[in-house]
């Protein structure tokens, strides 16, 4: 079923200004919102190739912050 889906460039909208917008929110739930809007987005069966490395950096800093909404 995966080598049948077609790949979803998710880096087009998920790019560095998207993730430097983010990183520049203080409020947690504009946070969640823009969060939700990437899991959304991701919820695919096959991601098309690309790099995803300033994504999950952004995550995995994210994700051990103080806050638990955003780190959920």
């Amino acid at each position: 079923m995966f080598d049948m889906a077609a790949p979803v460039d998710i880096l087009k909208t998920f790019n560095e200004a998207w993730i430097e917008e983010y990183s520049k929110m203080t409020k947690w739930n504009e946070k969640c919102d823009k969060l939700k809007e990437l899991q959304t987005q991701a919820d695919v069966p096959k991601l098309a190739m690309g790099s995803y490395v300033d994504l999950f950096a952004m995550l995995k800093k994210d994700s051990a912050g103080s806050n638990v909404n955003v780190a959920q």
